[in-house]
């Protein structure tokens, strides 16, 4: 997926230069494998606005890698927004504690924000750990297929 990224990158003419982290972002938060980030440098001016550039790229990527989830932000952006999220997450142990409440307000939120005019990204803070499916396999409906819960795990292992 990440190379999808890459290939955007060197087409877009603005581009100088990218290097890519992956299982690392800035911020000194846990961070997962499938996680990371892309530092981008682009040619001195005289070319497009940086915003336009970025909204270009996010907009590719979002159209053409499904299930990638995309975040621009200017470098200086992004470090104040690691600052000031290390400073929340002492008021959300909370929610953090109850998931059912967070994975039910969070994208109410969400959709709050995002409805502000000049907001262009919004992530909802739920995150899945992991790529793991919870599978629940119904013994009476398998056993209809002639199949059990062991044969369906083989199979899905597959």
């Amino acid at each position: 997926m990440l190379q999808q990224v890459e290939k955007i990158l060197r087409a877009t003419p603005e581009v100088l230069t990218y290097s890519r982290r992956s299982g690392l972002q800035l911020g000194g938060a846990l961070t997962e494998a499938n996680v990371g980030d892309i530092f981008v440098r682009l040619k001195p001016p005289p070319r497009r606005n940086i915003e336009e550039v970025m909204t270009e790229v996010r907009e590719k990527a979002q159209k053409t890698i499904p299930g990638l989830d995309v975040e621009t932000a200017q470098l200086m952006e992004d470090l104040i927004g690691d600052l000031t999220a290390v400073a929340a997450a002492d008021r959300d142990q909370d929610l953090r504690r109850r998931p059912a409440v967070l994975n039910e307000i969070a994208p109410k939120v969400a959709n709050a924000i995002m409805a502000v005019p000049g907001v262009t990204e919004i992530r909802d803070g739920v995150v899945i750990a992991g790529d793991a499916y919870d599978i629940r396999v119904d013994p009476l409906k398998a056993g209809l297929e002639g199949l059990n819960p062991d044969l369906i795990t083989q199979q899905v292992n597959a």
